[in-house]
């Protein structure tokens, strides 16, 4: 006797067996003399399983240490996007600010303030 599954016997039915009249686990594997099985179950089965599509996969998809640095790369890609490049080794952070020669502060020269 070799191990079956109630799903592809011919005497299960919605999660019944009707030899044993007891309720099944339809995909538990189980010995049982009454397994009888049923083509149609197999044939709705085959339908239902899809076949994976096959695509190129890059060479760090194999290998976790590729993967890794690979990773790590695309992140200081991403980080050196978000940095400013200015250009300039006396300000590399902001650039040179002296061509904005207003501020945003407006002083009002009208009103005076006495204490």
């Amino acid at each position: 006797m070799e191990k079956v599954v109630c799903a592809l016997c011919r005497f299960e039915n919605n999660r019944r067996c009707v030899r044993k009249n007891c309720k099944v686990k339809i995909n538990k594997k189980r010995i049982c003399s009454m397994y009888e099985e049923d083509i149609g179950k197999l044939e709705v089965m085959e339908e239902r399983k899809t076949n994976i599509p096959s695509t190129m996969r890059p060479s760090w998809f194999w290998d976790r240490k590729e993967y890794v640095k690979e990773k790590r790369r695309v992140s200081a890609e991403e980080q050196m996007k978000k940095t400013p490049n200015t250009n300039d080794p006396k300000h590399p952070l902001t650039g040179d600010l002296s061509r904005f020669v207003k501020s945003t502060a407006v002083k009002d020269e009208n009103k005076d303030i006495e204490v």
